[in-house]
Parts: structure tokens; C-alpha cells; sequence
């Protein structure tokens, strides 16, 4: 299965070790599940120094979980069984109660790269994520993609050679900040593109290989 799992636990530190050839993932962090009750989710949890690399089916997975921090770790190389992503932050439904979102995510001065499909997938129900100072590069699909995420902050991250869209903000997604990011290279499966410096105002399709934002039910995106 998974290399190290933190399921409904409280004030964990994982710290400057290696986790390669899990199954499943390098690394979950997420619930408890219960009998017939709600989640209990996970919280206070610190990942600092941590390689992910050469994992099955993520690197690093984060569902149910409140105030995460992943500092300084390389998540990389995952392959072989679906979603196959550098970082998935994708909360589980909660049958029995309202604990089916996460919450407070920070993840700062990361490398996500070579991965098969998406570098980091924010889904439904995720809440208040941070990226910060990260590079997300050579990975299978986009660099981030997501989907009916909310308060999102993407800031001083190097997102290039997606086999994709560097970013796909997709669908119900609502309150982002994206600044200060630098872009090159994107959806190589359409081959190279080089482009002249130009001013931009809005996000029209000469930016779409690098930021690409479906406007159905999507709102205050900056």
C-alpha cells in the first residue's frame, strides 16, 4: 500500500526521509473513518524534507485535512495506476457528516516534475490552498489542474514543459489569486511554441498553453 499513512491524526511531523515504491502512494494524509459517523480528519500536520518518488499511484495525497504544511520536498517520477499525480488534494464524500472537505493547505519551495499525469490536482471541496515558490515541471498532463476549488493562491512558482496547460482552472472554482508566476513551455504535446514579449490584458488564447480558465460558474479569479 502506501509508504506512510496519517489518517485522523493530530500535530504530526514527517521529516528528511525517503519514500519510493509504495503500491499506492508515497504519502496520505487524511481521515479516520468511522462506523456510521463522521470523518475524523486529520490536522496540524508538518512534511519537511520528504522525497516522494517513484510511488504508484500519487506522491503525496491530501484528503480530509485541516492546517497542512509541506515545506522543501520533491515529489516526482509517480506511475503506474490512476490518478498517477506529483500531489492529489481531493477530500473524500463524508456519508455521515460534514467533514468531506480539507482546508488550510500550504505547500511552499517544492519540486513536482516527471510525473504521469497532472503535477498537482486541487478537486472538489478543497478549500484555502497555497502554492508557494514551487517549481512544477515535466509532468504528463498540467501543471496544476483543478476543479470547484476555492481560495486559491498560486505566487512565485516556475510552472513549465506541462505535457498540458501549465494551469487549468476548471469549473466552479471560485476566489483565486494567481501572481507572480513564470510560464514557459506548456502543452508540449502540441509541440513548441516561441512567443515575442507582449503586454496582456485578461487571458485570451495567447496565454492559453499557460493559464487556461473555463469560465462556467467560475468567479473573482485574479
Amino acid at each position: 500500500g502506501h509508504c506512510v499513512t496519517i489518517q485522523g491524526c493530530n500535530r504530526v511531523t514527517v521529516r528528511d526521509i525517503r519514500l519510493t515504491k509504495g503500491w499506492g502512494d508515497g504519502m496520505s494524509i487524511g481521515p479516520s473513518p468511522v462506523f456510521k459517523a463522521s470523518l475524523i480528519m486529520s490536522r496540524d500536520v508538518a512534511v519537511v524534507g520528504v522525497v516522494c518518488t517513484s510511488n504508484r499511484r500519487n506522491a503525496l495525497s491530501i484528503t480530509n485535512a485541516i492546517d497542512v504544511k509541506v515545506y522543501d520536498s520533491e515529489f516526482s517520477g509517480t506511475n503506474g495506476t490512476k490518478p498517477q499525480c506529483g500531489i492529489d488534494i481531493e477530500p473524500n464524500p463524508d456519508d455521515f457528516g460534514t467533514n468531506n472537505y480539507c482546508d488550510k493547505i500550504h505547500i511552499e519551495n517544492c519540486v513536482i516534475s516527471e510525473n504521469a499525469k497532472n503535477g498537482i490536482l486541487i478537486w472538489r471541496r478543497a478549500r484555502g490552498i497555497t502554492i508557494k515558490h514551487c517549481v512544477i515541471h515535466n509532468n504528463g498532463g498540467s501543471g496544476i489542474f483543478t476543479e470547484a476549488a476555492t481560495g486559491v493562491v498560486l505566487t512565485g512558482n516556475t510552472i513549465s514543459n506541462s505535457s498540458a496547460n501549465g494551469v487549468f482552472i476548471r469549473l466552479d472554482c471560485a476566489n483565486w489569486q494567481v501572481d507572480s508566476n513564470t510560464f514557459h513551455s506548456n502543452y508540449t504535446r502540441l509541440g513548441i511554441k516561441t512567443r515575442e514579449p507582449f503586454d496582456l490584458t485578461g487571458a485570451p488564447p495567447k496565454v492559453e498553453r499557460d493559464i487556461k480558465v473555463a469560465w462556467s460558474k467560475t468567479t473573482n479569479i485574479h
